[in-house]
């Protein structure tokens, strides 16, 4: 499996599977399935291309892209030390095999080179991701009630925070 920055070559399959993601998994994403449905191809691409100075990972089988994570870092002058970790997402059939973590790894790695802290937040009925986030140096500091609400139920969100300074 290679894990990579997308670019815009990558757009339709960027499209797709983050469709999938919210499809799927409605509450882990801030997104909505629907929403994000109507949006153009070009919309996504911008996405990508706009990224910087982040960047959208991909985990890649093949030609095949089969997971997402996303790095955002803050452009204003007082908070471009932090970053945020954004829309993991690995498709069912790659599940199980570490992509996860090499993808969250890659976005910590980019990080390091650009901020300070980053910043992520997960369901808090997501214990495979609230732990992996904690192996790899994330802490809690606080807790987002009612984060995000689907089909009339609202699902607090755990808010986290990797010091970006401190050895790996």
């Amino acid at each position: 499996m290679l894990i990579r920055k997308l670019t815009e070559s990558d757009s339709p399959a960027f499209r797709a599977l983050r469709l999938e993601g919210l499809r799927l998994h409605p509450a882990a994403f801030g997104s909505d399935h629907e929403e994000s449905l109507a949006l153009p191809e070009s919309f996504f691409t911008k996405w990508i291309t706009d990224a910087q100075p982040g960047a959208i990972f991909g985990a890649f089988d093949g030609e095949t892209l089969v997971g997402l994570a996303g790095l955002a870092v803050e452009r204003g002058r007082k908070k471009r030390h932090k970053a945020l970790l954004w829309g993991v997402y690995v498709a069912a059939s790659h599940t199980r095999h570490g992509l996860g973590r090499r993808l969250v790894q890659a976005v910590i790695d980019e990080a390091r080179l650009k901020c300070f802290l980053l910043h992520a937040s997960v369901l808090m009925e997501n214990n495979a991701a609230r732990a992996l986030y904690a192996s790899l140096g994330f802490t809690p500091y606080g807790l987002e009630r009612k984060a995000v609400r689907v089909d009339g139920v609202f699902h607090d969100d755990e808010l986290l925070v990797l010091d970006c300074t401190e050895p790996a």
